[in-house]
Protein backbone atom coordinates (compact mmCIF):
# COMPACT_ATOMS: atom_id res chain seq x y z
CA UNK A 1 0.00 0.00 0.00
CA UNK A 2 1.54 3.31 -0.99
CA UNK A 3 1.40 6.63 0.90
CA UNK A 4 -1.26 8.12 -1.40
CA UNK A 5 -3.72 5.27 -0.80
CA UNK A 6 -3.13 5.57 2.96
CA UNK A 7 -4.05 9.25 2.78
CA UNK A 8 -7.25 8.43 0.92
CA UNK A 9 -8.20 5.78 3.47
CA UNK A 10 -7.57 8.10 6.39
CA UNK A 11 -9.48 11.00 4.91
CA UNK A 12 -12.43 8.69 4.13
CA UNK A 13 -12.45 7.49 7.73
CA UNK A 14 -12.39 11.08 8.96
CA UNK A 15 -15.42 11.89 6.81
CA UNK A 16 -17.35 8.92 8.18
CA UNK A 17 -16.56 9.89 11.76
CA UNK A 18 -17.73 13.47 11.19
CA UNK A 19 -20.94 12.44 9.47
CA UNK A 20 -21.86 9.86 12.13
CA UNK A 21 -21.39 12.51 14.82
CA UNK A 22 -23.68 14.86 12.90
CA UNK A 23 -26.30 12.15 12.52
CA UNK A 24 -26.25 11.37 16.25
CA UNK A 25 -26.49 15.05 17.11
CA UNK A 26 -29.37 15.51 14.65
CA UNK A 27 -31.21 12.53 16.09
CA UNK A 28 -30.79 13.87 19.61
CA UNK A 29 -32.13 17.32 18.67
CA UNK A 30 -34.99 15.74 16.71
CA UNK A 31 -35.96 13.58 19.69
CA UNK A 32 -35.83 16.60 21.97
CA UNK A 33 -37.96 18.74 19.63
CA UNK A 34 -40.52 15.94 19.20
CA UNK A 35 -40.76 15.35 22.95
CA UNK A 36 -41.23 19.04 23.73
CA UNK A 37 -43.87 19.40 21.01
CA UNK A 38 -45.78 16.35 22.19
CA UNK A 39 -45.72 17.51 25.79
CA UNK A 40 -46.79 21.04 24.99
CA UNK A 41 -49.62 20.02 22.69
CA UNK A 42 -51.04 17.22 24.84
CA UNK A 43 -54.07 18.13 26.97
CA UNK A 44 -52.85 17.62 30.57
CA UNK A 45 -52.92 19.45 33.85
CA UNK A 46 -49.97 21.63 34.82
CA UNK A 47 -48.63 19.11 37.36
CA UNK A 48 -48.97 16.21 34.91
CA UNK A 49 -47.18 18.21 32.23
CA UNK A 50 -44.39 19.17 34.63
CA UNK A 51 -43.97 15.55 35.71
CA UNK A 52 -43.95 14.35 32.09
CA UNK A 53 -41.39 17.03 31.13
CA UNK A 54 -39.20 16.09 34.11
CA UNK A 55 -39.37 12.38 33.27
CA UNK A 56 -38.66 13.00 29.60
CA UNK A 57 -35.76 15.25 30.57
CA UNK A 58 -34.28 12.48 32.69
CA UNK A 59 -34.74 10.00 29.86
CA UNK A 60 -33.08 12.33 27.35
CA UNK A 61 -30.23 13.01 29.77
CA UNK A 62 -29.67 9.27 30.22
CA UNK A 63 -29.74 8.71 26.45
CA UNK A 64 -27.32 11.59 25.89
CA UNK A 65 -24.95 10.21 28.55
CA UNK A 66 -25.08 6.79 26.91
CA UNK A 67 -24.38 8.24 23.47
CA UNK A 68 -21.49 10.27 24.86
CA UNK A 69 -20.10 7.14 26.48
CA UNK A 70 -20.53 5.21 23.22
CA UNK A 71 -18.81 8.05 21.33
CA UNK A 72 -15.89 8.05 23.75
CA UNK A 73 -15.54 4.29 23.43
CA UNK A 74 -15.62 4.54 19.64
CA UNK A 75 -13.08 7.37 19.66
CA UNK A 76 -10.82 5.34 21.96
CA UNK A 77 -11.05 2.37 19.63
CA UNK A 78 -10.27 4.54 16.60
CA UNK A 79 -7.24 6.01 18.40
CA UNK A 80 -6.07 2.51 19.31
CA UNK A 81 -6.44 1.38 15.68
CA UNK A 82 -4.60 4.47 14.43
CA UNK A 83 -1.73 3.85 16.86
CA UNK A 84 -1.47 0.25 15.70
CA UNK A 85 -1.45 1.36 12.07
CA UNK A 86 1.25 3.96 12.69
CA UNK A 87 3.32 1.43 14.64
CA UNK A 88 3.00 -0.99 11.73
CA UNK A 89 4.05 1.68 9.24
CA UNK A 90 7.05 2.58 11.41
CA UNK A 91 8.01 -1.06 11.68
CA UNK A 92 7.72 -1.54 7.90
CA UNK A 93 9.72 1.62 7.29
CA UNK A 94 12.40 0.50 9.73
CA UNK A 95 12.70 -2.84 7.94
CA UNK A 96 12.90 -1.14 4.55
CA UNK A 97 15.62 1.20 5.77
CA UNK A 98 17.52 -1.71 7.32
CA UNK A 99 17.27 -3.70 4.10
CA UNK A 100 18.44 -0.74 2.05
CA UNK A 101 21.38 -0.07 4.40
CA UNK A 102 22.36 -3.75 4.18
CA UNK A 103 22.25 -3.64 0.36
CA UNK A 104 24.37 -0.49 0.35
CA UNK A 105 26.99 -2.12 2.61
CA UNK A 106 27.01 -5.22 0.40
CA UNK A 107 27.52 -3.02 -2.69
CA UNK A 108 30.39 -1.16 -1.02
CA UNK A 109 32.08 -4.46 -0.11
CA UNK A 110 31.61 -5.76 -3.65
CA UNK A 111 33.06 -2.55 -5.12
CA UNK A 112 36.11 -2.78 -2.83
CA UNK A 113 36.66 -6.42 -3.75
CA UNK A 114 36.26 -5.66 -7.45
CA UNK A 115 38.50 -2.59 -7.27
CA UNK A 116 41.10 -4.14 -5.03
Amino acid sequence: MNADSRKVQMSGSDRRQGSSGSVILGMLFGALAGAVSALLLAPRSGKETQRAIRERGHTLRDEAEQRISDGRNLAGERVRQARMTVAQWLDEGSHLLGDQASRMRDNEVEEKITAG
